[in-house]
């Protein structure tokens, strides 16, 4: 006895493998439509955002936009591409402009620096030009000055000598009219002498080179109030001169300015019944001021501005006798040293002369110029 059975086993494996067959086209079939639907929706808009931003950075053109396809975070991401290709294009344009206008005001500026380095050179080759003339024309004039002043001083010295000759040799044959006439004379000539004098010192004070040295103030000022001591022995001046007062200086000028300030000081108090010359210094931050102070005639500041010009008088000449140069000369000399000279006055009270050198200073401690001038 056996038993037989039929399953049909192979039929229905390919029956079940044909049934998977179809099931797997359909699969294909389904996944082909959503892959290209998915392209449309997703791959298209990437890669047209993809190709715009290609071409803006090939051609730096930022006006393009790129195409909003959907309304998905993809469109969202477009919309923010597009905004900033608007805002770069929109940056670049200001940066070009502003490159523009900083081009054209580079422009102008370089225009301008070669106007100014061509206008330096014209004023340089001019200032040379000027220069050559000026020195040119000083020299002549000293030269001119000086040889006139000296021819003239012949001439003046006969005149001056005939005229006292005349009134010692022929006193009884000369009226006393044509003698007081003669004196006159003799005056007016002495007086264009001092004043020819005063010229060729003023002309000298500008030639020649300057030897700054250390020079004693002090000696220097004792020196010229003995000469003005000797020269009027009757004259009662009480002078004060103080120690240690040194500059660096050419000793020759310096002197020379000292005697046109200590001369003034010792003219202008000539009707003083109590005369006083004072010679000394100040500190003003470390540097050295000196002064020539007297109690004599003094002068109004308002007219201060006319000291030191030539030939310029506060006084009449039937006051105090003078030619007017002595401060120029003295402003010419301080001025040559880099210094500067002013004074201080009152009328009847007296006068005070300050000036400064470019260096030099004191050894003894000294009040406050500010304090002095008070």
């Amino acid at each position: 006895m056996y038993l037989r059975a039929n399953y049909e086993l192979y039929d229905r494996l390919v029956g079940y493998l044909g049934i998977a067959a179809i099931v797997a086209a359909l699969a294909m079939l389904v996944a082909y439509v959503l892959s290209r639907q998915l392209q449309y929706i997703v791959t298209s808009p990437l890669l047209a955002i993809a190709d715009v931003a290609r071409e803006v950075t090939e051609k730096r053109t930022f006006s393009l936009r790129a195409p909003k396809l959907s309304k998905d975070e993809i469109g969202m991401l477009a919309e923010s591409f597009n905004t900033m290709l608007a805002e770069i294009e929109r940056a670049t344009r200001d940066l070009e402009a502003s490159n523009e206008v900083l081009g054209r005001e580079i422009a102008e500026h370089n225009r301008a620096e070669r106007e100014i380095l061509r206008l330096n050179a014209e004023l340089e080759r001019r200032v040379k030009e000027r220069t050559a003339q000026l020195e040119y024309t000083n020299a002549e004039l000293e030269a001119f000055c000086y040889s006139v002043s000296h021819d003239l001083r012949a001439p003046l010295r006969a005149i001056d000598g005939f005229g006292q000759a005349l009134m010692e040799d022929f006193p009884k044959d000369v009226p006393q009219e044509a003698q007081r006439y003669l004196t006159r004379i003799r005056s007016s000539t002495q007086r264009m002498g001092q004043l020819i004098e005063d010229l060729l010192n003023l002309s000298r004070v500008s030639r020649g080179g300057l030897e700054r040295r250390d020079a004693d103030v002090s000696e220097l000022a004792r020196q010229v109030v003995n000469d003005l001591q000797i020269r009027d022995p009757q004259r009662k001046v009480d002078i004060s001169v103080w120690d240690g007062m040194r500059a660096n200086a050419d000793s020759r000028l310096l002197r020379a300015a000292l005697e046109n300030l200590i001369g003034n000081a010792w003219k202008f108090s000539a009707k003083t019944d109590q005369p006083r010359i004072e010679i000394g210094s100040l500190s003003d931050d470390g540097r050295a001021v000196f002064y020539v102070r007297d109690n004599g005639a003094g002068f109004d500041m308002t007219y201060a501005d006319k000291l030191f010009g030539a030939f310029q008088r506060l006084h009449s000449g039937s006051e105090y006798q003078g030619t007017g140069i002595g401060l120029a000369t003295v402003q010419r000399i301080v001025h040559r040293h880099g210094g500067r000279i002013w004074a201080d006055a009152k009328p009847g009270k007296g006068a005070a002369f300050y000036f400064t050198l470019e260096s030099g200073g004191v050894e003894k401690a000294s009040p406050d110029i500010a304090e002095a001038q008070a």
